[in-house]
């Protein structure tokens, strides 16, 4: 049911909107108006003077809700990541990188209750944004340490960090710092956007972590159209390239 003050997502024709249901606020597209007042009360997935209105999946809260003063973590990236790290069982995670919040959103949301994420950003406007985003949607718990700081100038214990993500312009400079605070055996992710980045983080991992997948993920959407059921016009060639390792230990 779509209570007063949920936030909802609506959807009319190919336009989406993430919203909150407030009594006496309304939505105006083109000729349509949808009243809040008209769905507070009423199951979600009600359909209504050419409205769509349910509450948002995660996917849809990152991509239509969030605000960005960076490019985002694509969902198609970041759910995939959250998987290969086996997040739902690392107690201690670090991100370098928060940007908007979409990877630490995601993280959190398959994390064990006592677990922790440690997510690092530089800039100041970035980090305002970021947490501002997490708090907005209910993602800002006491699970998340929120850092204003470059991971280099912050000391871990050896040995500390379950897994990690990485998500800076220049991650090779990074690498003997992650080696060694991250545990044996963990797995480490690196988004990138140029081929020319992960040449250079290559030659830098050799030795430290043990590179086991270079991918990109592709995603191709179809125009729900069932007469003339075809891809969409335009498709993201590129988003970004996902590094994954994972933590040498080095016994002799």
């Amino acid at each position: 049911m779509i209570l007063e003050n949920d936030i909802i997502i609506i959807r009319y024709s190919d336009k989406v909107y993430i919203k909150r249901a407030k009594k006496g606020e309304s939505l105006n597209v083109k000729s349509h108006i949808l009243k809040y007042d008209d769905i507070i009360g009423k199951e979600e997935g009600i359909f209504i003077n050419g409205f769509f209105v349910a509450k948002p999946t995660l996917e849809e809260i990152v991509k239509y809700g969030f605000k960005r003063e960076t490019q985002i973590v694509y969902p198609k990236d970041a759910f995939y990541t959250a998987f290969k790290l086996n997040v739902p069982f690392c107690k201690n995670i670090l991100e370098f990188g928060t940007g908007s919040a979409v990877m630490s959103a995601v993280m959190l949301s398959v994390m064990k209750e006592d677990a922790t994420l440690y997510t690092h950003e530089e800039n100041q406007r970035a980090y305002d944004n970021a947490v501002k985003n997490l708090k907005t949607f209910g993602f800002l718990d006491d699970r998340v340490k929120s850092i204003l700081s470059n991971y280099q100038d912050v000391s871990y214990k050896n040995a500390f960090f379950d897994c990690a993500f990485i998500d800076t312009k220049e991650p090779w400079n990074y690498v003997d710092k992650l080696h060694k605070e991250l545990k044996s055996g963990a797995n480490i992710s690196f988004l990138v956007p140029t081929y020319n980045q992960v040449s250079k983080l290559l030659e830098t991992l050799k030795d430290k972590f043990f590179v086991y997948e270079i991918s990109e993920t592709l995603l191709r959407k179809l125009k729900p159209n069932p007469e003339r059921l075809r891809p969409e016009d335009i498709m993201p060639a590129h988003t970004a390239i996902l590094i994954f390792a994972r933590n040498i230990y080095h016994c002799c």
